[in-house]
């Protein structure tokens, strides 16, 4: 199946992140949602939807335990940081529990491509997309923001070590999720551009086709 083919880069790592389900089968006919890939992604929400609730609980009430300058004063940068781990806790859950409530229609996506696949590939389609240059920036991008909150959390902070570790893991699972999450979806919608591409030239070419059968028996 060309499309597995095309996200064999990025379904792993999603998959792995509960992102993505597992799938058994690699044609049309078998292809379906694996059982215990169900199970591992309600897993992987059920842990985060429970630990994100704890870290909220004692982020809003111990909230001068997570300040990140130790010196700055005033209550309202205390109430942005405080919005901001908040923020962050809820987006990457968030993510992970629309992902696997949404699993089916994941799976749908890519069996209508599968499927649209089998025809395209039959008149000549070998088109794929490269993510390599965004994942790359991607990850540059996200390792500086997790080194930047690293230099503030463990330099500049008088949080204490426990806290430091939960902060950053916060931090780094935000950026880890956003990353996967817009690498799948791009992959996505580009191998779905790319089809659709490849379905307009093949018009226009049965159009042309059509339009000089027609103009030679006018001429006659």
């Amino acid at each position: 199946m060309k499309i597995l083919r095309d996200l064999e880069g990025v379904a792993r790592p999603a998959q792995l992140c509960a992102l993505l389900p597992f799938f058994s089968g690699n044609q049309s006919e078998s292809f379906g949602i694996s059982s215990r890939g169900k199970l591992y992604g309600r897993i992987v929400a059920l842990l985060l939807l429970v630990s994100s609730v704890l870290v909220c609980q004692d982020v809003l009430f111990a909230s001068q335990d997570y300040k990140l300058m130790a010196h700055s004063q005033g209550d309202t940068e205390d109430i942005n940081r405080t919005i901001e781990t908040l923020f962050c806790i809820a987006s990457y859950t968030i993510i992970v529990i629309s992902s696997v409530l949404n699993a089916s229609k994941h799976f749908r996506t890519i069996r209508d491509l599968s499927q649209l696949d089998g025809y395209l590939e039959a008149h000549g389609y070998a088109a794929s997309y490269s993510y390599r240059y965004l994942g790359t920036l991607l990850v540059f991008a996200s390792a500086s923001v997790v080194l930047v909150a690293f230099y503030y959390i463990h330099f500049l902070s008088e949080i204490d070590a426990r806290r430091q570790c939960i902060l950053m893991l916060i931090y780094s699972l935000q950026m880890l999720y956003s990353c996967m999450f817009a690498l799948y979806l791009r992959t996505v919608l580009m191998g779905l551009a790319l089809r659709i591409e490849f379905l307009n030239g093949r018009l226009d070419q049965f159009t042309q086709k059509d339009r000089q059968l027609y103009d030679k028996d006018d001429w006659f």
